[in-house]
């Protein structure tokens, strides 16, 4: 399993492996002071990316994020919390998401 944490323009943005999971208890120490939370994307082969964000944050911001690390074009990718589609206007806040909330992404078919 390779997880990713990103972090750029209110992100961070750093590449590790399962040990990078003893490194979350030292962020959540920091995140308690913070309004940041992070938020795990997870694709259809369960390659992981954990991005930190602001709560009031519009989630446009990572999915950007997420399709510049990926090289994967933003309108072929579709983002889904909890059974529904992700809307790129809404905040963390807005959607009630908590810390190590998974958000799956999908890459869409285009027949031929």
């Amino acid at each position: 399993l390779l997880i990713f944490v990103a972090y750029c323009d209110g992100f961070e943005l750093k590449n590790s492996d399962q040990e990078a999971m003893a490194n979350d208890a030292e962020s959540e120490a920091n995140n308690a002071q913070s309004d940041f939370i992070q938020l795990r994307v997870v694709s259809q082969d369960s390659k992981e990316v954990t991005f930190r964000v602001k709560m009031d944050m519009p989630l446009i911001k990572l999915m950007k994020a997420y399709s510049e690390r990926t090289g994967i074009g933003l309108g072929s990718l579709r983002f889904v919390f909890d059974g529904s589609r992700l809307d790129d206007t809404k905040t963390p806040k807005e959607l009630n998401m908590e810390d190590n909330d998974m958000i799956d992404v999908y890459q869409q078919q285009h027949g031929g």
